[in-house]
């Protein structure tokens, strides 16, 4: 590995000067983002001059009262003190982040047929149907062919049925 003609490695006398500059920036942040004794001071002392002043004195209505102090500290308004939920033993050891959640778990089980097989002169009726009505609801489905009923778990000619969808009847090898 060589470096082309002209190409310097390391640090250059402008990288240098870029570095300091970006220090620079860096602590120019840090510092304007602290909080400073002067700043935390002024409320409190404010609050003692409210405390001081004699009752005779008008309150201030809500229209004119200065507004709510800034609060100090690298985050400033973005740091809001919200309680803590409160989670009780029991319900942080019911909780299993590694659980499969409920909306993507198996789904629920389908209307499940007797198992029933069909005879040859069923099965030429089923080839010879003109219409065919598949009802799918929930957990039910159920496929009407010709004068024929079939449930998942029905037997057709050596094959299963193992789904009815909108789409179709689907068959697999009985196992």
């Amino acid at each position: 590995m060589s470096n082309p003609a002209g190409a310097k490695g390391g640090a250059t006398k402008g990288k240098l000067i870029l570095i300091a500059v970006l220090a620079a920036v860096l602590v120019g942040v840090i510092v304007s983002n602290l909080s400073t004794g002067e700043e935390s001071a002024a409320p409190a002392a404010a609050s003692e001059q409210a405390a001081a002043a004699p009752a005779s004195t008008p309150a201030v209505a809500p229209s004119q009262a200065s507004p709510e102090p800034v609060p100090s500290g690298p985050f400033r308004e973005f740091a809001e003190d919200v309680e803590w939920p409160q989670v009780t033993l029991e319900d942080a050891t019911k909780y299993d982040p590694l659980a499969v959640p409920a909306w993507a778990g198996p789904p629920p089980p389908s209307d499940v047929g007797t198992g029933r097989e069909f005879s040859e002169e069923q099965i030429a009726e089923i080839n010879d149907a003109e219409n065919a009505i598949i009802f799918v609801s929930g957990n039910r489905r159920v496929a009407l062919i010709g004068t024929q009923e079939f449930h998942v778990g029905d037997m057709i000619g050596g094959m299963k049925i193992s789904d009815i969808s909108s789409r179709g009847i689907v068959l697999s090898d009985p196992e």
